[in-house]
């Protein structure tokens, strides 16, 4: 499962999305596709999705702000993203993505 911001925008049958898009944060290139568009995370921002299997999640940021260092929120608690991307494996349950820091997100990945 994945979702990428520049093909699907806000639009989601796994991910519940608010927040706000930008076409001018730059690009990010990952995994053989060209990410133009981002969804901004801000303090209104949230992803909701859950899960019913053990999976990995990973995110990818980037764009004209490098975000390595800085942090993003999974069910309150505080990661730092390194290299631009964040990897976290899931147990299963209810999980929202909410700001740690202003910072882009490119892409998510949800997989078994």
């Amino acid at each position: 499962i994945y979702h990428s911001f520049t093909e699907n925008k806000l639009v989601s049958d796994v991910f519940e999305i608010s927040g706000n898009l930008s076409n001018s944060k730059g690009n990010v290139n990952y995994n053989g596709l060209e990410l133009t568009s981002c969804l901004k995370i801000e303090s209104s921002t949230s992803i909701k999705f859950n899960t019913t299997e053990n999976m990995t999640l990973t995110l990818i940021f980037g764009g004209i702000t490098d975000a390595s260092g800085k942090k993003i929120r999974i069910n309150g608690t505080s990661y730092t993203i390194e290299n631009n991307m964040l990897i976290v494996d899931l147990a299963p349950g209810n999980y929202e993505i909410t700001k740690g820091d202003s910072i882009n997100l490119f892409y998510i990945k949800l997989e078994k």
